[in-house]
C-alpha cells in the first residue's frame, strides 16, 4: 500500500451536488479536488445513469470552475454555473443532457451569477446575482482604489428573472433595497418563495430572515414570514386546504446551537412560522421537495456521527425514518 502523503489527500477527487432528471433516470453531479492547485478552484460537471448501468462520464473538461447543475423541467438541457469566460466570474451555461454539443452561454452579467433556479415554465430562470458595477466602481478598481468604509458599497444580490429565448434580464424591484439568499419556485410555476437580509453583511444570517412570496407572472411580492435567524433550505410541500406549504430549516435562537424545521404558513393574516419536531433527539440539516407535487418532503437529520433521511408526514407533524446511513450525508436531492 503507497504511503499516504499530502499531495495525495489535496489532489483527491470529491463528488458532490447530486441532481437527479426530471424522469429519475440520470443524476447530474459535480466532482473537484480537495485542494486548490491555482488561485481560482477547477470542478468538472459529470453525469451518471441512476440505476449503475453505465459508468459516469465527464460532460465538461474541469479545467475551470463548472459547478450547479440543474435540469430543465423537461430534462433535455443541463444548466450550470462556470467561469470559463473570465476566471472568477461565473456566468450561466446550458448544453443538451441526452446528446453531445457545445455548452451555450445565457448570461454575461458583469458582476457574475451568485445561483440560480430554471422555472417550471421551462422558458425562463430565478437568478440570484449582484448589482453590475457603476463607473465608479470601474474607476476605483482601475486605479486600485480599495480604501472602504464599512458598508458603504456593500454589493446587493439581487432576485432576477431570465427569459431564455431573448436572454433579458429583469430585476424584481418589488423587494427594494434586499440582499437576497435563497429562492425556491412552487412546482406549479405559480409564485416563488424568497429568503432576504436587510443588508449583505453575513452577521445578517444569525439575525431575522424575512420570507416573501412572488407571484407569477404578475411579480406581485409581499412578505409572508420572518424566521428568527439563518434559513438553510427551503422546500415546497404538498398543499392543504388552507394553500400551499412552504418548510424551512433555520438557525436556533440567535444562530446558536441546533438548527430547526418550520412550516412557513403562507395565506394572508395567517399565524407565524410552526417549529416542527421540536423535540427530535437531532438536528435538521436540510429539506427537499419530495418529487412529486402531492409527496411529503424529505429531511435529512444529522444524528450523532451518522445521517438519515425521513419523510415529513405533514399531516402529523412528525418525521418517519426511510433511509439510514452510518456518517456525514453531505447533500440530497430528488426528481
Amino acid at each position: 500500500m503507497a504511503e499516504l502523503t499530502a499531495e495525495m489527500v489535496v489532489d483527491q477527487l470529491v463528488p458532490s451536488d447530486p441532481r437527479i432528471s426530471p424522469d429519475g433516470t440520470l443524476v447530474a453531479f459535480v466532482v473537484a479536488p480537495m485542494g486548490r492547485r491555482g488561485e481560482h478552484p477547477e470542478a468538472a460537471v459529470w453525469l451518471v445513469p441512476s440505476d449503475g448501468s453505465e459508468r459516469a462520464r465527464k460532460l465538461t473538461s474541469g479545467a475551470v470552475d463548472d459547478r450547479s447543475p440543474r435540469w430543465s423541467p423537461d430534462g433535455r438541457w443541463l444548466y450550470f454555473l462556470s467561469d470559463r469566460s473570465e476566471r472568477g466570474e461565473a456566468q450561466l451555461y446550458r448544453m443538451p443532457a441526452q446528446k453531445s454539443g457545445e455548452a451555450e452561454a445565457l448570461t454575461r452579467w458583469k458582476a457574475g451569477i451568485e445561483s440560480f433556479v430554471p422555472l417550471p415554465d421551462g422558458e425562463s430562470v430565478a437568478l440570484l446575482a449582484k448589482d453590475e458595477p457603476h463607473e465608479e466602481d470601474e474607476r476605483r478598481e482601475r486605479e486600485r482604489d480599495d480604501a472602504e468604509v464599512f458598508g458603504e458599497r456593500w454589493p446587493y444580490a439581487r432576485l432576477r428573472l431570465l427569459e431564455i429565448g431573448t436572454g433579458k434580464v429583469r430585476t424584481i424591484e418589488a423587494l427594494g433595497e434586499r440582499h437576497v439568499v435563497e429562492v425556491a419556485p412552487h412546482p406549479s410555476g405559480t409564485s416563488l418563495a424568497v429568503v432576504s437580509w436587510p443588508t449583505p453583511e453575513l452577521d445578517n444570517w444569525s439575525r431575522e430572515n424575512a420570507v416573501h412570496e412572488v407571484s407569477m407572472p404578475d411579480l406581485e411580492t409581499r412578505r409572508a414570514a420572518t424566521l428568527g435567524a439563518g434559513v438553510y433550505e427551503l422546500a415546497w410541500g404538498k398543499p392543504a386546504p388552507a394553500g400551499p406549504r412552504l418548510f424551512a430549516v433555520a438557525a436556533g435562537l440567535g444562530g446558536v446551537g441546533e438548527a430547526v424545521l418550520h412550516e412557513v404558513p403562507l395565506e394572508p393574516g395567517g399565524d407565524g412560522p410552526r417549529m416542527l419536531e421540536g423535540d427530535l433527539p437531532a438536528c435538521p440539516a436540510g429539506v427537499r421537495r419530495g418529487g412529486a407535487p402531492e409527496a411529503d418532503p424529505l429531511v435529512t437529520v444529522a444524528d450523532g456521527l451518522d445521517t438519515w433521511v425521513g419523510r415529513l408526514r405533514t399531516e402529523e407533524a412528525n418525521l418517519e425514518e426511510l433511509w439510514h446511513h452510518s456518517g456525514l450525508l453531505h447533500s440530497q436531492t430528488s426528481p
